[in-house]
């Protein structure tokens, strides 16, 4: 049952406390960051299952099912189990008035437990210090994949705030990685792990080079790797896998067997969802999640570096506390012609509101209170023009895009 947002870690440590603590018997690598995290928990449990880890990986929000939230060695938890586990954990949740992301989390930590993982890669919700996920003493690795301006409702409105509440799970003595993060971010970020005696690695993304990108992925050159595959077409994965690749080296330092091999294995044929996800090639279909200004730079850039000066027509919902009309501007330059629905969420912004947003900066708009007519229309209009359709702006979408699509494309 949910109980909305409540800030406040002490509900949920009492919950676990309750179970034997399971977030401190499995070891954890916590992942925090404003854009990437989900990617980077991807690749870093299939490069963990590939070296032979039983790894369990926890990520949110869920795309069509609360399932997918748990998996072990990339296969989700089996209905069976969930509903045992849900079961177990219902009395639990009841006797300490857990939120509904609260009772998830518990059930994560208490899942990976039960099933003996080597391992587990947790992904925060939103910020770091005040997430339900942050009940972890020693993790084996702290991750910061990025700091960039978002839920600033709740992080507050600058990028030292928001670096913070990210710099919270930082743990005293437990090896740190930042990844894109501006200066004033890492200053923050570097001070925490110094009054924690906790060692910050910061990525160096120039050692990861592009060498090939089409719609089948890309090869990297790395100057200890050599030469990698990687299964995913967004530009924006180097800097995802450059921070893999780090957290790997951090982890085999501190006892973690990972091979060469073991993440070329991993990233030669791994697949995420609703990020860059190319989902027809005739006509050209992406959904990218990309939900902030930041997602919204990182798609634009792959996209041209993809199709160059070949416009896109855009079909895009967005949560009503995200800086919409910024997102608009960024996207501009790529946009052919835009059409805007509603994602399948409260918090969601009107399409009407968003496509006068577009209008305003030029951009050619419609908007479609049912989903399903705006991806016909979207879809229709991408035929006509020959024009690549790129679905963006919230995950909230996927569920219903996936739903309709494969109809409309045989049609």
């Amino acid at each position: 049952k949910s109980r909305g947002s409540k800030p406040g870690l002490e509900r949920i440590s009492a919950a676990l406390a309750e179970l034997g603590d399971p977030q401190d018997i499995i070891p954890v690598i916590h992942v925090s960051g404003t854009n990437g995290k989900g990617s980077f928990s991807y690749m870093t449990a299939s490069v963990l299952s590939a070296a032979g880890y039983k790894t369990g990986a926890f990520t949110s929000p869920y795309l069509a099912d609360y399932r997918e939230c748990f998996s072990i060695n990339g296969e989700i938890i089996s209905e069976g189990d969930f509903e045992l586990l849900g079961n177990e954990l219902i009395g639990v949740s009841e006797r300490h008035q857990l939120t509904e992301y609260e009772f998830l989390t518990v059930f994560a930590y208490y899942y990976f437990y039960k099933k003996k993982a080597d391992v587990a890669v947790i992904e925060c919700c939103m910020g770091g210090l005040l997430d339900a996920t942050n009940v972890v003493k020693k993790p084996l690795l702290s991750v910061i994949t990025g700091v960039a301006l978002d839920h600033m409702n709740f992080l507050g409105g600058s990028i030292g705030e928001i670096a913070r509440h990210k710099a919270g799970i930082i743990k005293e003595g437990c090896p740190v990685l930042a990844g894109k993060c501006p200066q004033s971010a890492m200053k923050i970020i570097s001070e925490k792990a110094d009054e924690l005696e906790s060692q910050v690695t910061k990525v160096d993304y120039r050692k990861v080079k592009i060498k090939e990108l089409s719609l089948d992925g890309m090869t990297l050159s790395h100057p200890e790797l050599g030469k990698i595959r990687l299964s995913l077409s967004a530009a924006y994965q180097k800097y995802n896998a450059a921070n893999v690749i780090e957290a790997c080296r951090i982890l085999t330092e501190n006892g973690l067997r990972i091979a060469p091999d073991d993440i070329k294995r991993a990233f030669s044929d791994i697949k995420i969802p609703a990020r860059f996800e190319i989902i027809s090639r005739d006509p050209v279909v992406i959904y990218d999640g990309s939900h902030n200004p930041d997602g919204a730079e990182s798609f634009e850039s792959s996209y041209r570096a993809l199709f160059g000066e070949r416009k896109c027509v855009l079909l895009m919902g967005v949560m009503a506390d995200k800086d919409h009309r910024r997102m608009a501007e960024i996207l501009k330059p790529s946009v052919l012609c835009a059409f805007t629905v509603r994602p399948d969420s409260s918090r969601s912004l009107d399409p009407v509101y968003l496509a006068e947003e577009f209008q305003e900066i030029g951009v050619r708009c419609g908007s479609f209170d049912d989903f399903e007519d705006g991806l016909k229309r979207a879809l229709d209009t991408a035929k006509a023009e020959n024009a690549p359709l790129a679905v963006i702006g919230s995950l909230y979408m996927y569920k219903e895009f996936k739903s309709f699509i494969n109809n409309l494309l045989l049609n």
